[in-house]
């Protein structure tokens, strides 16, 4: 054989030696990245079990968050209506207790003073008027007017015409007092007109007070002279308070 021939002979044979290294490095390449995207997969895999893991931790934290948000809610709410509910109950025994413990002034009784009625004799009307709570009765004013009229309905016509002032003074609990008003004197024949009840001697005024709690009352009467009984009785009507209950 050649020498050319001898050397394309050697270097045939490195061509095929070098192409084998080559094929080996190769598989050797494939197989390192194949080992890399599955250890690669295999760490993706466990970040994402992780990070449901957390999630589902967050989101359990975020729920019991929630339901101690929801109970402390509940428990301001609960207090709030506590507290509401004890000022409504304080509140009402405090006016409870202003109720109870206050001043009532008021007419008592009214009477003649001077009986019969006779003509040419001015009449005289006794008025009593008491204080029948359990703390003073401070600055006790009043106002009175009698009046001869046909009918209690004739009232309201002079429901204009200031009443005369009669008292001003401090009225203790249990505590009473009095005025007088006049009429003058009455012929014969109005007297009978009294007396047939054609005609009525009317007593009418305003009783103002304060309170020891310094809350402003008053008082309104009304009576009548009734000949039946000899004595005066109270109207139908204008008897009344500031708490809206009728005098007795």
């Amino acid at each position: 054989m050649s020498d050319s021939g001898n050397r394309w002979g050697t270097a045939k044979g490195i061509i095929d030696i070098l192409a084998g290294v080559a094929v080996v490095f190769t598989l050797l390449f494939i197989g390192l990245q194949w080992r890399e995207m599955r250890e690669s997969g295999k760490d993706t895999h466990d970040l994402a079990v992780q990070a449901k893991a957390q999630a589902d931790a967050a989101k359990a934290q975020a729920d019991k968050m929630g339901e101690s948000l929801k109970k402390t809610d509940d428990l301001i709410k609960a207090t709030n209506d506590l507290a509401r509910e004890a000022k409504r109950s304080a509140d009402l025994a405090g006016k409870t207790l202003k109720i109870d413990q206050r001043a009532w002034v008021g007419v008592t009784v009214a009477n003649l003073r001077n009986p019969p009625i006779q003509p040419d004799k001015p009449i005289e009307i006794a008025v009593n008027f008491s204080n029948t709570g359990k703390t003073p009765a401070l600055h006790v004013f009043g106002f009175a007017q009698a009046i001869l009229l046909h009918s209690e309905m004739q009232l309201d016509s002079f429901k204009i015409m200031p009443p005369i002032e009669v008292f001003k003074n401090t009225l203790f609990p249990g505590g009473a007092n009095h005025f007088t008003r006049g009429i003058q004197a009455l012929p014969q024949p109005l007297i009978d007109d009294i007396d047939h009840g054609a005609t009525r001697i009317f007593l009418y005024g305003k009783i103002t007070y304060s309170d020891v709690f310094t809350h402003e009352h008053w008082t309104n009467f009304c009576l009548f002279y009734s000949p039946q009984v000899k004595t005066f009785v109270y109207c139908q009507t204008r008897n009344n308070t500031d708490e809206g209950k009728e005098a007795k």
